[in-house]
């Protein structure tokens, strides 16, 4: 279920037209919208390997990708969705929404300076544009706190890192929030045109991101 959740989840990403993003409509940034789908069937099996670590499914899921598409499609996917993988092994996080919450604020307190390690080392393949220097925890050295820690550093520049230090707030209060009831039974599946009320979700999503947060 995870798996085809973010085989999906990638899809969607492309498969529907939303301003300044690659898409199956418009290629963009040096990059097809078939690299963001090779990237996503690479990184699912690293990135939701049972019982791994955050920072390994980070890694491990980069070093798929750049295998397979050889530049970065995809860092800010993994760095979202591999606490999310994480957490839904947990047992009753399926349960519900809160379930998941809970479970995912279990998972961002035990993040450790291991972790952190395995995802900088996964940014530093990724050598994401724009990514500048930091005064303290910089990506480009070696990090001596837990992942949390150094990602609430940047927090206040990086939505990204805002998620690892407020518990995932914008997916629950904005995207979810968002979503309509029954989405995840509309019909549409990886490879198929996205029909018009999935098209609209995804974009509701989109522009509530956008409109809470300006990139």
């Amino acid at each position: 279920d995870a798996r085809d959740a973010f085989l999906r989840a990638c899809w969607l990403d492309v498969a529907v037209r939303k301003p300044g993003n690659v898409s199956v409509f418009s290629a963009g940034h040096r990059m097809q919208a078939a690299q963001f789908v090779a990237s996503a069937q690479a990184a699912a099996g690293p990135l939701l390997a049972h019982g791994e670590r955050v920072g390994s499914r980070i890694e491990a899921a980069m070093a798929a990708t750049w295998r397979a598409v050889g530049c970065n499609t995809n860092l800010g996917i993994l760095l979202l969705c591999a606490p999310i993988a994480a957490a839904a092994e947990r047992e009753g996080a399926h349960d519900s929404p809160a379930a998941l919450r809970n479970a995912l604020g279990q998972v961002l307190a035990e993040l450790d300076v291991a972790d952190a390690r395995a995802a900088y080392r996964a940014i530093a393949q990724a050598n994401p544009g724009g990514l500048g220097d930091a005064p303290e925890q910089d990506v480009h050295d070696e990090p001596t706190l837990g992942l949390r820690e150094a990602m609430a550093l940047a927090a206040g520049r990086d939505r990204i890192a805002h998620q690892y230090a407020c518990g995932f707030d914008d997916l629950f209060d904005i995207g979810l929030a968002r979503l309509p009831r029954g989405f995840a039974l509309m019909s549409d599946a990886p490879g198929e045109p996205a029909d018009a009320a999935t098209a609209r979700a995804v974009q509701r999503v989109f522009l509530g991101y956008l409109g809470a947060n300006p990139d």
